[in-house]
């Protein structure tokens, strides 16, 4: 539960992020991705993992499904920034 100064406590509400992601090139570090959808239960979200299941594509990679829960409104992390890392070849 969240407190804001001089507010009523809240309880935020929660999401579930559904992605599908596998490496399309064994051996490779990029990943083939694409996000399914934002869902409001975790039901839901289960059952968008299972629709496409069967479908090209998806039947060939069932172990690439993620279900990521997330707090609405809330930062995630990135309070002290992020640095870009380059691998130099020379």
């Amino acid at each position: 539960m969240i407190s804001v100064s001089g507010e009523k406590p809240i309880n935020p509400a929660t999401v579930y992020l559904v992605s599908h992601a596998y490496m399309s090139v064994p051996g490779d570090d990029e990943e083939d991705a694409r996000f399914i959808g934002c869902f409001s239960t975790l039901e839901k979200a289960d059952t968008a993992v299972q629709n496409p299941v069967d479908l090209p594509g998806f039947r060939e990679h069932v172990d690439g499904f993620l279900v990521e829960q997330y707090l609405v409104d809330i930062d995630v992390g990135w309070e002290e920034g992020f640095i870009t890392v380059s691998w130099d070849d020379h």
